[in-house]
């Protein structure tokens, strides 16, 4: 479980060149984390990503659902959850989006 933390502070640590992900899934076998892993390699180069089965890292983080992403950033958010299937490109754009602090739109 220390190793989960420290994996998610590393996304936190201000003038962290990536983003850390970590997704829960309950079974390895899932569908859902099989694409995780597939989007794992597109993203390598701007996200780490991790994976966990842990009903202990479950627990630590928060997570009661049996499917869930959560991205590890510097921003003032500083972590942003999703809980849902999600395809290996819906994963990308989950990353990407957490790339960047989110802007609140200006109008006028």
């Amino acid at each position: 479980m220390d190793e989960a933390k420290a994996f998610a502070q590393r996304g936190q640590e201000k003038g962290a060149y990536k983003v850390t992900v970590l997704g829960f899934y309950k079974d390895s076998g899932d569908e859902g984390a099989k694409d995780f892993k597939a989007a794992a390699q597109e993203v390598a180069e701007y996200a780490d990503l991790a994976i966990t089965h842990s009903d202990e890292v479950r627990k630590a983080f928060g997570v009661e659902e049996e499917k869930a992403i959560i991205a590890f950033n510097q921003w003032d958010e500083k972590e942003d959850k999703l809980v849902t299937d999600l395809t290996k490109l819906e994963i990308e754009e989950f990353i990407k989006r957490n790339l960047f602090p989110h802007l609140p739109f200006a109008t006028r």
